[in-house]
């Protein structure tokens, strides 16, 4: 199994912190990581 690549923390009603771990690529997003913010969201 992979690590998680997003934490996301909810902060206060409609504002949310996104923080990414992909070190490797600069934090670049792909479309796993597209899917990963669409599922949570």
């Amino acid at each position: 199994m992979s690590e998680p690549t997003l934490t996301i923390t909810t902060r206060a009603p409609g504002v949310a912190q996104i923080t990414m771990s992909r070190p490797a690529v600069f934090n670049a997003f792909d479309e796993a990581m597209i899917a990963e913010i669409d599922d949570r969201g």
